[in-house]
């Protein structure tokens, strides 16, 4: 079987009782959102920004990867969503997953959305590789 760092994230985010009390787990999508998705409630889009890519090296040999992933919050309430934000950076952060510079915070008219997008750089643990 496959390793597969988006479902690591994606676990993580959903064992947190925190999230799930305001994120109905169909909520939580990979990539993007489709059009039959509620956006009258919150949700949140698990976003990697690219492939894997090595961390660390030894004697040649690539010993820890890492994936820098978006994770997007949007919702109607922007309290809802500075929220909900703030208890998925806690529950990655139990895991050594740090958020990193960049993302988004607006607020988009067209959608009637708040949006809180935060990066955050997942590296596996040494000699744990092949995603």
């Amino acid at each position: 079987m496959t390793k597969d760092l988006l479902d690591e994230v994606y676990q993580i985010i959903t064992s947190s009782e925190d999230v799930m009390r305001f994120v109905d787990k169909k909520q939580i999508k990979y990539y993007e959102v489709s059009e039959n998705l509620d956006k009258s409630i919150p949700f949140v889009v698990i976003d990697p920004l690219g492939p894997p890519d090595a961390a660390a090296y030894a004697s040649n040999k690539e010993l820890a990867q890492r994936v820098i992933y978006q994770i997007n919050v949007e919702g109607p309430i922007r309290k809802d969503v500075k929220r909900i934000q703030q208890m998925i950076k806690a529950a990655l952060a139990k895991q050594d997953i740090r958020q990193i510079v960049g993302g988004l915070d607006e607020y988009f008219d067209k959608t009637k959305r708040f949006v809180d997008a935060r990066r955050y750089s997942v590296q596996t643990k040494l000699y744990d590789s092949g995603y």
